[in-house]
């Protein structure tokens, strides 16, 4: 037995040798870096060409070999020049196909760099933080510029992308700070994550109607941006897209777009106009915030879903309209407000509730009462009996009888001896009329009193609490 043992045990340790051996090998050539003058580089499968790993020169303005040894150049090697800090600037030869990650990242004295039309494939973070980079031509065999490929090159101004370019991976120009203006090919299919992202000086930007997707922070912050058309194939804006873009005064939403995500165009400050399109279903949360330059705004008859804070923030509002025909909101009697209707929910009656308002909105008094049955009435289900969203730059609002639940539509609070009171940011006068059965105004308050519990709901500038009320 004990020799049983020692036999299986040789045997396994034999065979762990033999396996190593051709395994050691391979790796050893597929490892091995050779020199020639001021390069190092490894000679590929091919045999017949070579990729560049390495650079020992003094820098300057460097041309990279064609050949090295009687092999062609086809490959820049993955971090074969980075944080090289004294080249000054490259020429890439003819026949370099591709450029891999990280391979010129973080030399930040370069300040031209020239592609050969060979290149097809461009790395991730390739030229990213060539903080002196002033200009770069994309030639048109690049299919794919991977990602943050040139990001936080801030002197790069002037970006010129050929025709056959496919598309751009997430980040390529993002903190190119100095980029002014760029016209994307038709080539072009999707512009994806934080593509543009923090382009501050970015003023104009040509996207053609080939590019059906713009991924999420594309533009975000890009504050000097004053106009952009979207392309007519476009099914969403996603989440940021456009936020913090300060400068942008109008924006049309494509007939083809669905849905407007989360924060698409939060903190546009500069925002006046804009166009939803026909086809619109969904408004995200926080779709529109604090955009306080926002005059008005139309909602399609396709918007199924407005979410309670998608115009959080838009104080400037003087109009809003709905179309005829939405099966979900209305704007009746012009009250410059969005309503959403009424609706048999869970076995029960819910009636309309004003979800947003602004400084012309005049809440609807349309109670009105149906026959159910055996001449019995009941309360018709559309009539407006709640409040529940922010109204807007109003100076004088009147609570009509028909309203029986306000569950939010303060935007501040002013404080005083006993507490805070929650009111409408310049809201001068409030009053509660007479038969309401929920609130009420007594004696010349300038508030919204719950009046079976006494309890102050929401006031304004001029507010005087009676003794009565229990404070919140």
């Amino acid at each position: 037995m004990k020799l049983t043992k020692k036999l299986l045990a040789s045997a396994l340790a034999l065979l762990l040798v033999l396996t190593a051996i051709p395994m050691y090998g391979m790796e050893a050539e597929a490892a091995q870096e050779l020199t020639s003058g001021d390069y190092e580089y490894t000679v590929n499968e091919d045999g017949a060409s070579v990729t560049i790993t390495g650079y020992l020169g003094y820098g300057g303005d460097i041309t990279i070999p064609s050949e090295i040894e009687g092999k062609k150049v086809t490959i820049i090697g993955e971090s074969a020049f980075q944080y090289y800090g004294c080249l000054t600037g490259v020429t890439i030869p003819e026949g370099v196909t591709v450029i891999e990650a990280w391979a010129f990242y973080d030399c930040p004295y370069i300040t031209r760099i020239s592609l050969p039309d060979s290149i097809t494939d461009i790395g991730s973070y390739a030229f990213a933080l060539c903080s002196r980079l002033k200009s770069i031509t994309i030639p048109q065999n690049v299919k794919t510029i991977g990602g943050d490929a040139f990001a936080f090159c801030t002197s790069l101004a002037d970006v010129t992308i050929m025709e056959g370019v496919t598309e751009i991976d997430g980040g390529v120009f993002e903190n190119c700070s100095s980029l002014t203006g760029i016209s994307l090919p038709n080539s072009i299919a999707s512009i994806n994550a934080a593509t543009f992202k923090n382009c501050a000086s970015l003023t104009s930007v040509t996207i053609p109607d080939s590019v059906e997707s713009i991924g999420i922070y594309a533009f975000s912050g890009c504050s000097s941006l004053k106009e952009i058309t979207l392309p007519s194939q476009l099914a969403a804006i996603e989440q940021y897209t456009f936020s913090g873009c300060s400068s942008l005064t109008s924006i049309t939403i494509p007939e083809n777009v669905a849905t407007i995500d989360a924060s698409a165009f939060e903190d546009c400050a500069g925002l006046k106009d804009v166009t939803i399109g026909g086809n619109v279903t969904y408004i995200r949360m926080k779709s529109f915030l604090n955009c306080s330059s926002l005059s008005g705004i139309h909602i399609p008859a396709s918007v199924s879903y407005i979410d309670g804070n998608a115009f959080l923030g838009c104080t400037g509002l003087g109009q809003i309209t709905v179309a005829d025909g939405n099966e979900k909101y209305d704007s009746r009697d012009g009250c410059n407000a969005i309503i959403r209707k009424g609706e048999f929910k869970d076995l029960k009656k819910v009636g309309a509730t004003l979800e947003l308002g602004c400084k012309n909105t005049t809440i609807p008094t349309d109670t009105s009462f149906e026959i159910v049955e055996n001449g019995i009435t009941e309360e018709y289900i559309n009539s407006v009996d709640t409040l529940d969203g922010p109204i807007y730059g109003i100076t004088e609002l009147n609570i009509p009888a028909n309203i029986k639940l306000i569950r939010s539509f303060e935007t501040n609070y002013r404080y005083d001896n006993a507490g805070y009171i929650p009111l409408l940011d310049g809201l001068e006068r409030i009053t509660v009329a007479a038969g309401n059965p929920t609130y009420d105004s007594r004696e010349n308050c300038n508030a919204v009193i719950e009046t079976e519990s006494n309890t102050l709901i929401t006031g304004c500038n001029n507010t005087t609490i009676p003794e009565s009320v229990t404070h919140p």
